[in-house]
């Protein structure tokens, strides 16, 4: 098939058999024939076929009605998986990334590919496979900590960056009490040179927001304590990262300073550290991009939910009231 018939096809398989999440009856039927043509057809578009059908995996029906309907699918689609998993050998590095991602979505049980997840994170030749096993490894049921062993392997030993934040970034999601002290000085790294990895990490199917604001809230789960003396690194972060990153690194900042407590009235009753971040957010542009977004988080946290409001919290004088101040 040509690029621009495969192009076609593709672009009709997103409108039809799965669309912004939503699956249908239609979809389980349609399964085995793209497994078929996954597992007889040519090797190009395999890559991008793995990624479409971890879409249809991790499809829901378009209500509660229909709730069977996504658990269908992803069995419909679950049912290759000795296709994927002899697919983790495949010349094509891209292959094996994202048939890693599939396994790794379909909510089933480690034991049953354990074996060859492991060989995948230990052995493979590509950063990004490697990254997209490990995860894999965590994000099936008894992943955690049955995959402790692999993260440790991955965090102490792997050379890559890319490898080694992403052991940081989920053992800190699975299990940050029992994280090394080496996890927070990984995550911070990540805040003073995001350019190493982003790049890798954009390009892997577990993707979904900017390295920066990834390390931030893997950051603020190891807790205030350990995650306070990089106050001023995640400071930085937020003034330069992507407006949504930003409001992710905000939180996190919250987090980090009120460890949960809602916040003492007035300003002056607040620690140090909480009047630091307070100052931070109301000064920094990025996150009030969205001020909807960033209004909705500080609510939650029982903060000054407008800009005009958080500095008025700080001075202790009358908020501006003129919409135009109230977002400067």
């Amino acid at each position: 098939m040509e690029e621009a018939a495969r192009t076609r096809a593709g672009r009709s398989l997103w409108a039809t058999l799965w669309h912004q999440g939503e699956v249908y009856e239609a979809t389980a039927c349609a399964a085995p024939f793209l497994l078929e043509v996954l597992s007889r057809g040519p090797s190009e578009g395999r890559a991008w076929l793995l990624f479409y059908l971890s879409a249809l995996a991790t499809g829901e029906g378009a209500s509660e009605v229909h709730v069977a309907r996504g658990v269908s699918v992803r069995d419909a689609v679950m049912s290759g998986r000795g296709i994927f998993t002899s697919l983790l050998t495949d010349e094509d590095p891209e292959v094996r990334m994202n048939a890693a991602h599939l396994l790794g979505v379909g909510e089933e049980s480690l034991l049953l590919v354990q074996g060859e997840l492991e060989r995948a994170r230990a052995l493979d030749g590509d950063e990004r496979v490697r990254a997209t096993a490990l995860l894999a490894m965590c994000r099936l049921s008894a992943g955690w900590p049955r995959a402790r062993e692999a993260f440790e392997s991955s965090f102490f030993d792997d050379s890559s960056a890319l490898v080694r934040w992403c052991a940081a970034r989920e053992w800190a999601r699975a299990d940050a009490a029992s994280t090394p002290g080496g996890v927070a000085d990984v995550l911070a790294s990540a805040l003073f040179a995001p350019a190493a990895i982003e790049r890798s990490w954009a390009s892997t199917p577990w993707a979904r927001g900017q390295v920066v604001a990834e390390s931030a809230v893997a950051m603020a789960r190891l807790g205030g304590e350990r995650a306070r003396v990089y106050v001023e690194e995640l400071g930085v972060a937020m003034s330069v990262a992507e407006p949504i990153g930003a409001i992710d690194i905000a939180e996190s900042l919250v987090l980090i300073a009120f460890e949960g407590h809602p916040p003492l009235e007035p300003f002056t009753q607040l620690t140090g550290l909480q009047r630091r971040v307070i100052e931070e957010l109301a000064a920094c542009d990025r996150p009030w991009t969205f001020n909807g977004n960033m209004a909705e988080m500080l609510r939650f946290y029982h903060l000054p939910a407008r800009r005009n409001l958080l500095r008025a919290f700080i001075t202790g004088e009358p908020a501006v009231t003129s919409s135009r101040e109230a977002t400067r």
